[in-house]
């Protein structure tokens, strides 16, 4: 079956790249917090730095690309994307809060810098998933929302 956002498209939708690359975030996440939960810092740490780059990756796509053409499709320059930029600051503040905790091998701090940037990330991703990622696919002629999907793809 054809996706319809996806049209004759080989490409993947907005959503579907996007939201793939959240579920790959979540589980290099979990691989960390195992980890840390073990005790296991040596092990722990450079995990820890390749989900940071990897998730710091993610943001500079989203600030930087996905939502300037959001803004651009719908005019909503003071919308959306301003609370989830934000967000990203909050997300990037515990990221640095957990790594700090992983290098003085302090479970509990890397625990609560974890939990709050998980309860930041949990409403933001859906949300991204619901809305912006959606618009994108769904206003997008087929050929930019490839060249959208293109651009993203040569980050990695």
């Amino acid at each position: 079956m054809v996706d319809m956002a996806r049209g004759a498209s080989s490409q993947p939708s907005v959503s579907e790249y996007l939201s793939l690359d959240h579920d790959r975030l979540d589980l290099l996440l979990l691989e960390v917090i195992k980890l840390v939960s073990a005790r296991r810092f040596n092990e722990a740490r450079p995990k820890l730095s390749n989900f940071a780059f990897e998730l710091r990756r993610h943001i500079y796509l989203e600030d930087d690309v996905v939502y300037p053409r959001f803004e651009q499709l719908t005019g909503m320059i003071d919308g959306p994307t301003v609370v989830m930029r934000d967000e990203h600051r909050a997300i990037e503040h515990h990221l640095a809060g957990m790594i700090d905790a992983a290098m003085r091998d302090d479970r509990d701090g890397f625990d609560a810098e974890q939990e709050a940037m998980v309860a930041v990330l949990s409403d933001h991703t859906a949300r991204e998933e619901a809305l912006l990622y959606g618009v994108l696919d769904a206003r997008l002629p087929a050929a930019d929302r490839d060249a959208l999907v293109a651009t993203l793809q040569a980050h990695r």
